[in-house]
């Protein structure tokens, strides 16, 4: 499916919070190095939280209006189209990859990246770049932090799994853990 994207777009739900930001940014870097012209659009805006986040790491955000012609479309922490508003009607016919650790109710994924043991789609998505290989820039890997942490209730949720990809995404984030937590 992907080898004949030239175009995809993400969508988190709307007024994203930390984990759903954290990750549609993940899916977005992990789409453009492999090629593929990526728009993130986050219905709403990013919450307050999220802006707050940003600005004491010194993250710049990253988000669009629209999705433009995207030939494949990324739901973000979305488990009903309810949660799209206006962007509903950008899925159409096309190929649609789901993120998440919630139970999907009125989706049909084409390819579906669900977890409900994963603690948030930070962690399945951080688990998907660690298994392809593929290291995320320090920003993206201290999001994916961000967005774990936010998720987890602080990781008092957390698996085993989630504390290995968490110092994998340490390691690469390039911060201290102690500027991300209090962030």
């Amino acid at each position: 499916m992907l080898r004949s994207t030239q175009r995809a777009c993400v969508i988190t739900h709307r007024h994203a919070d930390l984990d759903a930001y954290a990750c549609g940014i993940a899916v977005k870097e992990l789409m453009t190095r492999l090629g593929i012209n990526t728009a993130l659009v986050v219905p709403e805006g990013p919450s307050y939280g999220v802006k707050a986040f940003l600005t004491r790491l010194g993250i710049n955000y990253q988000g669009s209006e629209d999705c433009g012609d995207a030939d494949v479309v990324f739901l973000v922490d979305v488990s009903t189209y309810a949660q799209l508003n206006e962007f509903r009607d950008v899925i159409g016919n096309k190929p649609v990859v789901v993120v998440d650790h919630h139970e999907v109710r009125n989706a049909t994924p084409t390819i579906p990246l669900i977890d409900s043991g994963a603690t948030s789609c930070s962690e399945i998505m951080a688990q998907v770049l660690r298994e392809w290989g593929i290291e995320p820039s320090g920003e993206v890997a201290a999001l994916l932090i961000g967005g774990i942490l936010s998720d987890s209730g602080r990781l008092s949720r957390a698996r085993p799994e989630t504390f290995d990809v968490l110092a994998w995404l340490l390691r690469l984030a390039g911060r201290d853990y102690r500027d991300i937590v209090n962030a």
